[in-house]
């Protein structure tokens, strides 16, 4: 069986409701930190890697610590899986997401893959295109029976997730809407862990959002044994 895993951050400032400046330095909460060592023990546990990637924003690569800790001798990368910043920083300063909100629905309200709100923000299909090539590294990897741990963001993640089995069409207005609907409805919680995977004699991939190691103490998860954890499993099929 072919596989990766895509792992969001742990809590970050922005998700704790504080207010944040610039997306590339927002840094871990005391519980996002908890996480992310929950995700370790549970890497550790559960596979080997061949390659541990970050995205260049500051909260991934915190997420990622206790695991590159995990497993020392495993390679680490850095590569453009930071999440879609469609608001450019320049326009709303420090101020929390609460307090973005009404710019984020104006944004997706308007339906313009090629729109980019200024400096510092990408277009919808810069950033699918990001995601693409990223997935496509990722099979490629896979195929070769390499496991990449990728720690990143809900979006990016949700998008690869999306865009799996069928590349959307570029500059569409109905697929930037597809994928906001299916954001939407298919939420990724900080510190979870996707593993996504196909078996050799199909194509079609499918993912497990992996979530139990986030419920237990450090303590009690080391104890616990691999095939105790719950997995649920959710069908890479019924992606559109």
């Amino acid at each position: 069986m072919h596989r990766f895993f895509l792992i969001r951050h742990g809590q970050s400032q922005a998700n704790a409701g504080l207010a944040t400046i610039a997306p590339k330095d927002v840094e871990l909460t005391s519980e996002g930190y908890e996480q992310a060592r929950k995700i370790a023990v549970f890497l550790r546990e559960y596979t080997a890697l061949n390659l541990i990637v970050t995205s260049r924003y500051l909260r991934t690569k915190q997420t990622a610590y206790q695991t590159r800790c995990e497993f020392r001798l495993i390679p680490h990368k850095e590569w453009k899986v930071e999440e879609f910043t469609y608001l450019s920083p320049e326009y709303f300063g420090n101020s929390t997401i609460y307090e973005r909100r009404p710019l984020v629905d104006a944004y997706w309200d308007q339906h313009e893959p090629s729109f980019k709100d200024g400096y510092g923000s990408e277009s919808f299909n810069d950033f699918m295109g990001r995601v693409q090539g990223v997935t496509r590294k990722l099979k490629k990897a896979a195929s070769k029976g390499e496991t990449i741990a990728v720690f990143s963001h809900e979006q990016f993640i949700s998008a690869v997730l999306w865009s799996l089995n069928d590349e959307p069409a570029r500059d569409d207005p109905e697929a930037m809407r597809a994928f906001r609907n299916y954001f939407n409805s298919h939420r990724i919680p900080n510190g979870s862990i996707v593993e996504v995977k196909v078996r050799s004699s199909q194509d079609l991939w499918n993912y497990d959002l992996i979530t139990d190691h986030l419920e237990y103490p450090i303590r009690e998860l080391k104890q616990r044994s691999l095939k105790s954890t719950r997995v649920a499993n959710i069908i890479g099929a019924a992606m559109s």
